[in-house]
């Protein structure tokens, strides 16, 4: 992995955390600096029936 790639994981890492201490600062651990990447597939059935909000129409 080049330098610049690994800056901006460790970037992305730095925001994740930030994300999460302003929304649940006590799940905030400090292995979040580490972490891997895992790719999610989700159909976009699946997506819209378990994250669509009230009033959104799921397909």
């Amino acid at each position: 992995m080049t330098g610049r790639r690994r800056l901006l994981r460790f970037g992305e890492n730095v925001l994740i955390s930030l994300m999460v201490l302003a929304r649940n600062g006590v799940a905030l651990r400090i292995d979040t600096l580490a972490r891997s990447r895992v790719q999610v597939f989700l159909s976009r059935r699946t997506l819209m029936r378990r994250y669509a909000g009230r009033g959104t129409r799921a397909a």
